[in-house]
């Protein structure tokens, strides 16, 4: 709501792909008992199975999460968001376009990143970069200091980071004007005394 986007709480949500990522991230949501109703959408017959079996809480469909009767199945039309966690970056931007149809939100993995610059074209509300993600954790090793996270943006244009000051810091005790903070930086947020 800071960012004037004001969204309901998920109630529901259908996970199309039932391997490692769509397998733990149902598997958390059980752990962490969220009130979020979860079905998965499973191509593999043998997957599918072995998925019912060690998630309680998890409706789970072997079909083809392209195919219109299984998405009804699913009850698409209660969806609030549709996440299409498959290895095929086609069949995720399908996908996309399927719940757009049934006016209902996504979030897609895509391995390729050229595909981020396609991401308003092609009507996609949220995108997973696997690499980017993986470029940010590395960054916040890299980098000195406390630092909390570092995401990259913008095709690794830019970094949003989340660090803390330490006392022997030269940020310390300073205003912002005489912090000489380098050309480019930008403070966005001081959290200080809670």
């Amino acid at each position: 709501s800071a960012f004037s986007l004001d969204e309901e709480p998920l109630k529901k949500i259908i996970i199309i792909g039932g391997g490692n990522i769509g397998f733990n991230l149902a598997k958390d949501i059980e752990e962490l008992d969220l009130s979020l109703s979860v079905t998965v959408i499973e191509k593999s017959k043998s997957r599918s199975k072995y998925i019912a079996d060690t998630l309680t809480k998890t409706l789970v469909l072997n079909g083809d999460g392209l195919d219109q009767s299984i998405l009804d199945e699913a009850n698409i039309d209660d969806a609030d968001m549709l996440l299409a966690l498959t290895n095929d970056d086609e069949t995720n931007i399908i996908t996309s376009a399927i719940a757009k149809k049934n006016e209902c939100k996504s979030l897609i993995l895509i391995n390729n990143s050229e595909y981020n610059n396609l991401k308003d074209v092609l009507g996609i509300d949220r995108i997973i970069d696997p690499r980017m993600i993986t470029v940010s954790k590395i960054l916040k090793h890299i980098h000195k200091g406390k630092i909390e996270s570092v995401y990259s943006i913008g095709n690794n244009q830019g970094e949003i980071i989340h660090a803390q000051a330490l006392k022997n810091s030269k940020l310390i005790n300073k205003s912002l004007s005489d912090a000489s903070i380098p050309d480019g930086v930008r403070i966005g947020l001081i959290k200080k005394n809670d």
